[in-house]
């Protein structure tokens, strides 16, 4: 609690104020805390820049008496978190419904609505797999006969399908 002071006596100055607060509750962008050194809880500290709405960058705290953060009080109404113990996601959200949430180790853009990126590396070995085995498709067919109308004809097999490369496949803005 040394340090919590130190830092409390170092910062406030004027009416700013810097509380060391446990989290109580989260609502989107916004969270209820209380103040450790026994001050009232407060409602509604902003966990982003942004005071109008939850657009940009949104730090969730992990809840509990054990997790704190670090609260920067302008007024009694103008309060944000600066400063976090533990994390639970970070969210990142912009204009035209762009987001990028990162929780739990995963990391997932705009709700995750088309599953998971390709592991562009296996799927190009996976497909090399399948070029090989059409080219030997391709070889048995025109060595297999097929009857018909009086003479032997063989099979014409002719795939249109590249010898795969993984620079055909990776998005090389997104990288995991």
């Amino acid at each position: 609690m040394e340090a919590a002071e130190a830092i409390r006596k170092i910062a406030n100055v004027g009416d700013m104020k810097l509380r060391v607060c446990s989290v109580d509750a989260v609502n989107g962008s916004k969270c209820d805390v209380t103040p450790l050194d026994g001050g009232a809880p407060m409602k509604d500290v902003r966990l982003n820049a942004n005071i109008e709405s939850d657009l940009g960058i949104v730090i969730t705290p992990v809840i509990g008496e054990d997790k704190h953060v670090l609260v920067c009080e302008l007024t009694p109404h103008d309060a944000y978190v600066a400063m976090f113990s533990e994390i639970e996601k970070i969210t990142v959200k912009g204009k035209d419904k762009v987001e990028v949430e990162i929780k739990e180790g995963e990391v997932s853009f705009n709700g995750g609505e088309n599953g998971g990126m390709v592991k562009v590396s296996q799927m190009v070995s996976w497909m090399k797999k399948v070029y090989q085995d059409m080219n030997s498709l391709k070889l048995q067919l025109s060595t297999a006969i097929v009857a018909g109308n009086n003479a032997p004809l063989g099979i014409v097999f002719n795939p249109q399908t590249d010898f795969p490369n993984k620079g055909d496949f990776e998005n090389t803005k997104v990288k995991h």
